[in-house]
């Protein structure tokens, strides 16, 4: 667990100081698409008293490719 704790921890370090970053301010009604495999994606703190509603939609395959199975 200490191992993989480190390399997570190397990772993010790696992608927190990429050029490639992009951030948006994501407001009430915006729409944010992404691909899961090809994107690592990350979201700021939220306070829990206000109300917070995600749609998810899957474009793909239904059946689990052997890689992520």
């Amino acid at each position: 667990a200490a191992g993989s704790e480190k390399l997570l921890t190397e990772l993010w370090n790696i992608v927190e100081a990429s050029p490639h970053r992009w951030r948006s301010l994501v407001r009430g009604n915006d729409i944010l698409i992404w691909d899961n495999i090809a994107t690592v994606h990350d979201r700021p703190p939220f306070s829990s008293r206000e109300p917070r509603k995600i749609w998810f939609a899957n474009l793909g395959p239904s059946v689990l490719q052997p890689a992520f199975a």
